[in-house]
């Protein structure tokens, strides 16, 4: 018999509810921590590297303070449950629409009462610079988090911000704040 996650035995249908933003899964939920190593491709150059790392940690530190969401880094691919693929670029064969600027696939997934435990994901991505790194790795995570694209063109989750290049302009809106809440309530 699987137990569910602490944060899940704590959240009410009533929480569900009040999720304001599109949502790709069902009722999702992680265990927490969310552990997550991060690999790259060899050519990529230390620069971007290092700010796309950078960028994971800021986007992390970002979401942990919106909710009761909690990240570890991991030393192996083995005892994570994220991976994140640092690739020097997407093939157009392998995006799921040309604007995309990374891939994100739910690996595993188990269905618990009304719930779907999300055990495992993989986010592939291109180095970015700036302010878009974290933008871009907030807006891939929220997709393993199991958030859709959404209406707003000035959402962080807004499918083509990216459009005519990079922008710095697209951010975390109430919707996805109030359903970060939801999904993972804070401790009062």
């Amino acid at each position: 018999e699987v137990s569910l996650p602490i944060q899940v035995v704590q959240a009410s249908k009533a929480n569900f509810s009040a999720v304001a933003h599109p949502m790709a899964v069902e009722n999702p939920q992680w265990s927490l921590p969310i552990k997550y190593v991060i690999s790259y491709e060899d050519g990529i150059d230390s620069y971007r590297l290092n700010t796309t790392r950078n960028a994971i940690k800021d986007a992390v530190a970002e979401l942990e303070s919106l909710s009761s969401l909690k990240f570890e880094e991991s030393v192996s691919s083995d005892s994570s449950d994220l991976t994140i693929v640092i690739r020097k670029s997407i093939p157009e064969s392998e995006k799921p629409d040309k604007s995309s600027l990374g891939i994100v696939t739910i690996i595993e997934t188990e269905k618990i009462e009304s719930y779907t435990l999300i055990k495992s994901a993989k986010i592939e991505m291109v180095p970015m610079l700036e302010c878009a790194a974290e933008i871009e790795v907030v807006h891939e995570i929220l997709h393993t988090l199991g958030f859709a694209h959404g209406t707003e063109t000035n959402s962080i989750m807004y499918a083509y911000a990216y459009k005519n290049g990079p922008t710095c302009s697209p951010k975390i809106v109430d919707s996805i704040k109030i359903s970060l809440q939801a999904l993972y309530p804070q401790a009062m």
